[in-house]
């Protein structure tokens, strides 16, 4: 490998007081923004940028110096000391004469250095590499090795999957080291690498491994498979028909091993909606059992591939020569690619990829235990033990698993028995994950619900509690206390596409929902709820204080029409939560949802300047309202329910230290006697807040 002369002469020079004023006047503008210290160990590589790149690209073919060649792409594309990130490379310094200069950041386990020019500042990473990993380091330019589709790219991604198969006990326990149960259908890609055609198998019961899909439909057509043409791709599918995303999730598959490739378009009948909603239901389990899932990240369509063009030399590991072996201990075991020492940038998002933006694919990622993603440059891959790229080639251990699907994954139905009741904790991950999904895209908003539905399933199994168009019921105070972020929000409904019913986040497309159980943080107490014979307490749900009361076993309401601040009692009482199902799917598409309950109501008249609620006597703010979709004009001056949910502690601005209240803004509908739908959260920061408050029943819709 060819190297330039510094980077063949790295050495790091110890900066003190004596040489301290120099080094600063050498580096310029690339100095740290804090200034360099007594101990940094800095060395100053190139005088300027294009020096760099007059490096970079010396060589045949525009390659000189690999290293200069990486360090020069780093600079150019990687996020910068603010959290910017140039994705087309076209960054410059703004001096020319901008030195470029490394600083050590540690040595041994935490050996790396950062390289400065003006405000960019990669680091990199040093390494030893075993023996067989070494394989998959790319020393050399190798013109059958110049796509992540190559040879050496997916015998990388088998040695990922054969490891984890081996050496994961908690992968082991989620993904199942037996084979299982073969989807209703799937694709066959034959039992070697080549040419060959493919075919649809119907499984019968069949236990084998196999892997799935994750991919981006695009506008354009792709290959389906419909009630027409279900016995002809049972005999056979041409591979001239299928994507070039189809094309390289077959390569991939017989590279890995493994004889059967579940594609959603030719695996479910497109054409028969009895089909579409049984295989929808089933979804969980394809992702869930599937030996590994192949994402098609980089894709927004079928024409895209899995499959990307790049220099693996910027990708993967390279050997560099340095001076200081000090930097790194020698290896003290055997299996060691002797004392070489390796180095790679230490960066990697997914997060803007175009698949990471679809809604479906929210769940397969939650439900997938195993995941080689393809990006635009490079392979990731992701189980419930560790993360790996192809530049950091052993892996390392994923822990931040607290939030989200990391969490998600992490908890297994052994390790939610533990729980003798739903906690915060547990309650955190499901919102987190909701505002995770809602951000993400859909063709059809009827798919709000049933594209996560198989999380919502293997949830309702973890918890053992009842679903309702994505609420439930041990925590159906919390789970009505969401808000969308901005107003570009659109509630789905009548007299458009019914989708939920308006208490449920799902009922909005086009918004982030955000802000379940609103000031949780600033709490000072909640509200008593009760359900049927069972009665929960808000800080119960949230962890805290385990307190709890019954109301009548009646279901009858005492002090019906008595004031708020004449009594302790601030039950919610849910008399009855009801979803009418579109088809078999429990927690799929529903065509109507209702919640009955009794609870605290202020009437309050809404005045759309302001977007605030008078008291509609005195004429005193009752407080503002963050409204789910921007309010229509004929609400100007509309009587606002608003539906006492929690207290909690007012903000600190305040100069009183006082308690204020969250509650729903509900509009009656005026079709049926106290039958509302939700128009947003509303509340109170001040006291007095209790006088007007009378006790009702209502219907939700």
């Amino acid at each position: 490998m060819a190297f330039c002369v510094k980077c063949r002469s790295i050495e790091f020079e110890v900066v003190d007081d004596s040489n301290l004023d120099d080094i600063e006047q050498k580096c310029g503008s690339s100095t740290p923004t804090h200034g360099f210290q007594p101990d940094d160990e800095i060395y100053l590589h190139s005088p300027s940028l294009s020096d760099l790149e007059e490096s970079a690209t010396a060589g045949p073919s525009s390659y000189g110096c690999i290293f200069c060649s990486l360090i020069h792409h780093e600079l150019k594309h990687v996020a910068d000391l603010f959290g910017g990130c140039d994705e087309e490379g076209t960054w410059r310094p703004k001096d020319e004469s901008s030195p470029v200069v490394f600083m050590l950041l540690g040595r041994d386990d935490r050996a790396a250095f950062r390289i400065y020019c003006e405000n960019r500042a990669p680091v990199f990473k040093l390494v030893r590499i075993s023996e067989i990993l070494k394989r998959f380091t790319s020393d050399e330019y190798d013109p059958t090795d110049t796509t992540t589709g190559s040879c050496k790219s997916l015998d990388l991604a088998r040695y990922w999957l054969e490891k984890c198969i081996g050496s994961h006990p908690r992968c082991a326990r989620y993904c199942t080291k037996d084979r299982p149960q073969l989807p209703t259908r799937v694709v066959d890609v034959g039992a070697r690498a080549g040419g060959d055609d493919v075919r649809l198998f119907v499984s019968q019961g069949l236990r084998a491994h196999y892997v799935a899909l994750s991919h981006c439909w695009g506008i354009a057509q792709i290959v389906t498979t419909t009630t027409a043409n279900l016995s002809e791709r049972q005999r056979n599918i041409p591979l001239s028909l299928l994507s070039q995303t189809f094309l390289d999730a077959v390569v991939s598959t017989r590279a890995l091993g493994v004889r059967y490739l579940w594609i959603d378009s030719l695996c479910i009948i497109q054409d028969s909606k009895e089909d579409w909603d049984y295989e929808s239901a089933s979804m969980g389990n394809v992702y869930r059992n599937a030996i590994c899932t192949i994402s098609a990240a980089k894709s927004s369509s079928g024409s895209g591939g899995c499959f990307a063009v790049r220099d693996p030399r910027l990708q993967r590991p390279i050997q560099l020569p340095l001076k200081q072996s000090i930097i790194l201990s020698p290896p003290d075991a055997k299996g060691w690619a002797s004392d070489a020492i390796y180095v790679f940038p230490s960066h990697w998002s997914r997060a803007v990829w175009p698949l990471y933006q679809r809604a479906w694919v929210f769940q397969e990622q939650a439900l997938s235990g195993r995941s080689l993603s393809f990006g635009a440059k490079t392979m990731y891959w992701s189980c419930l033990t560790s993360v790996a790229t192809e530049s950091t080639l052993m892996g390392y251990d994923d822990t931040d698993r607290t939030m989200g699907l990391k969490a998600f994954q992490s908890l297994s139905e052994e390790e939610a028995k533990q729980h003798a009741a739903p906690t915060s904790g547990l309650w955190k991950i499901w919102y987190s994950m909701i505002e995770d999904y809602s951000r993400r895209h859909l063709t059809h908003d009827t798919d709000r619900l049933p594209a996560v539905s198989a999380v919502a399933s293997q949830w309702s199994r973890i918890l053992k509690d009842d679903y309702a168009a994505g609420l439930w019921r041990s925590d159906v105070l919390l789970g009505l206390q969401w808000s969308c972020q901005g107003d570009e929000g659109q509630r789905c409904g009548p007299p458009g596409l019914y989708v939920a019913p308006s208490w449920s986040w799902a009922s909005m497309k086009n918004a982030t929902i955000s802000n379940f159980g609103i000031l949780r943080t600033q709490q000072v107490s909640g509200s008593k709820y009760s359900f049927g014979e069972e009665s929960y307490d808000e800080e119960d749900v949230c962890g805290e204080e385990d307190v709890c009361e019954e109301d009548d076993d009646d279901g009858s309401c005492e002090n019906e029409n008595s004031e708020m601040e004449d009594t302790d009692d601030r039950t919610i009482e849910v008399i009855d939560i009801k979803c009418t199902l579109s088809g078999h799917n429990r927690f799929g598409q529903v065509n109507k949802g209702t919640i009955q309950l009794i609870g605290w109501v202020k009437k309050a008249t809404l005045r759309l300047q302001g977007q605030q609620l008078f008291n509609p006597e005195s004429g005193d703010v009752f407080g503002p309202v963050n409204f789910d979709e921007r309010p229509h004009q004929y609400l100007e001056k509309s009587e606002i329910w608003c539906l006492y949910l929690r207290q909690h502690q007012s903000p600190t601005y305040l100069e009183e230290d006082t308690a204020g209240i969250t509650c729903l803004a509900l509009l009656p509908t005026g079709l049926v006697p106290q039958e509302c739908r939700r128009l947003g959260i509303t509340g109170s920061d001040q006291n007095p807040w209790y006088d007007g408050f009378e006790r009702m029943t209502l219907t939700l819709v």
